[in-house]
């Protein structure tokens, strides 16, 4: 892997990458108002971060049927999100700690980053939990699900709101966020499994710095992060 470190010979020791040394130069000139989210990566997609930063995938280079999944979110979007621009397919998916829950992507790091909330909303993905392993092989949906997409397009509440009016408790049943006494009238009573939407373009390396790494349990995996 030596020659994943050509053009960050700054922050390589001779056995690893220095990420702190990669990310982060302007974590502290962000906007006060800015706030963080996480997001779990591979190697490769840190590199990628350190060199160009975080975009969402373009649709032709997500494997088909995560592609298929997503239009199919997409399309149920009520007019209120369509004029908002939120996307699903589009946008860069985040969470709301550093517990990341793992996909079918591969996970070797967490990162944090500062994004402006202004450009952020809050689903509740337990909307459709299960509906990808309903996908057929056309990629088309049974229309039962058109009530699930409209259900998780509905839990939509803006970052800053749900900042503000939600907190998180322990269950039996795990992390929950629950509504606040004071908030309006009409946000969702609770999330059980909340998913930020980034709709920014791009979010710089320098508002992306190493939470931890995600450590492997075998020795061939922990060779993805050294450089021999």
């Amino acid at each position: 892997m030596a020659q994943r470190a050509n053009g960050y010979l700054h922050a390589f020791d001779g056995m690893f990458l220095d990420w702190d040394h990669v990310f982060g130069a302007g974590w502290r000139a962000v906007p006060r108002e800015w706030v963080s989210v996480y997001r779990g990566c591979s190697v490769e997609e840190l590199l990628k971060i350190a060199r160009v930063g975080l975009t969402a995938p373009a649709p032709e280079l997500r494997p088909p049927e995560v592609r298929a999944e997503l239009e199919a979110i997409d399309r149920f979007r009520p007019h209120h999100i369509l004029r908002r621009g939120v996307s699903r397919l589009q946008a860069i998916e985040a969470s709301l700690t550093s517990e990341v829950r793992r996909a079918t992507r591969r996970i070797e790091a967490v990162i944090e980053m500062k994004v402006n909330p202004a450009e952020c909303a809050v689903v509740d993905q337990d909307a459709i939990a299960g509906a990808t392993s309903l996908l057929d092989r056309r990629g088309r949906k049974p229309d039962r699900l058109g009530g699930a997409y409209r259900a998780y397009w509905e839990s939509l509440v803006p970052l800053k709101d749900f900042k503000k009016y939600y907190s998180s408790i322990r269950t039996a049943d795990g992390q929950q966020w629950i509504r606040g006494t004071r908030a309006p009238k009409g946000l969702p009573e609770s999330f059980f499994r909340p998913e930020v939407l980034v709709s920014s373009p791009r979010v710089s390396a320098l508002h992306v710095r190493m939470v931890r790494p995600e450590w492997p349990d075998t020795e061939e995996e922990a060779g993805e992060w050294g450089f021999e």
